[in-house]
């Protein structure tokens, strides 16, 4: 970002940096009103967002049908059985 620009960013849009997980509406933290629109309205209207958000959920529920397979299956199941009963 060129320095002119940075310059025209308000100060209280500035904030501490913290390490960890992205805490849900983060943005709110600035107590800007613009600064939350502006968020939201790019958030809403960029495709790509949205695209990016639909393939991560996309993959962790193909890491939960993948992951499905490591556990114990019944195989009773459907024959009218109690698990692990005798024949």
């Amino acid at each position: 970002m060129p320095e002119s620009t940075r310059a025209k960013i308000p100060g209280s849009w500035a904030g501490p940096h913290r390490s960890g997980a992205v805490v849900p509406n983060w943005i709110l933290s600035f107590h800007d009103p613009e600064l939350t629109a502006l968020v939201t309205d790019a958030v809403e209207r960029n495709p790509d967002l949205k695209a990016a958000a639909a393939r991560v959920e996309a993959s962790r529920a193909a890491v939960r049908i993948a992951a499905s397979s490591l556990y114990p299956k019944d195989r009773d199941e459907g024959t009218g059985r109690a698990p692990g009963a005798e024949t």
